[in-house]
């Protein structure tokens, strides 16, 4: 994707203030198991998450699925299906700093079991479970229930 499609940072910080965004999250499975990144960065720091970002301006959902796919696990859209779980309207603040994400969210099935090129700017670690922590974000456990884990 063209660095041409991302707002300037200080654009962006100011929107994010004011407006919600527009992302795309994905609930990636391989097999009875799921994949979570443990976030570096806000919103949602130091919490396992689902892989997945923000829409950017001329991108389709599947544009954005397969890019996310490819940024920050670094893999090319090696699909085995895709489900449209839902969307969810997603809260979350940083001391004084608070996020509104509206999330499309996809079940999607891979191949790979193994992300050695994983973006680690994002992510501390990348892991897979087979069953939902009780001490996750409320948002996480919803979704994958949807997916239909325990």
């Amino acid at each position: 994707m063209a660095k041409s499609n991302y707002l300037p940072k200080k654009i962006y910080k100011t929107l994010v203030n004011y407006a919600p965004r527009v992302c795309v999250d994905l609930v990636i499975t391989n097999g009875k198991k799921f994949l979570l990144g443990k976030r570096k960065i806000n919103p949602a720091k130091k919490h396992w998450f689902f892989i997945g970002g923000r829409i950017l301006k001329d991108e389709t959902i599947e544009k954005t699925l397969k890019r996310k796919l490819e940024e920050e696990l670094g893999i090319k859209s090696n699909l085995l299906y895709s489900k449209f779980l839902g969307t969810e309207d997603f809260f979350f603040r940083v001391g004084k700093n608070k996020t509104h994400d509206v999330n499309i969210v996809f079940l999607v099935k891979i191949k790979e079991k193994e992300f050695k090129n994983f973006d680690k700017e994002q992510h501390s670690e990348l892991a897979w479970f087979n069953k939902i922590n009780p001490n996750w974000h409320p948002y996480i456990k919803k979704m994958l229930k949807i997916a239909g884990f325990k």
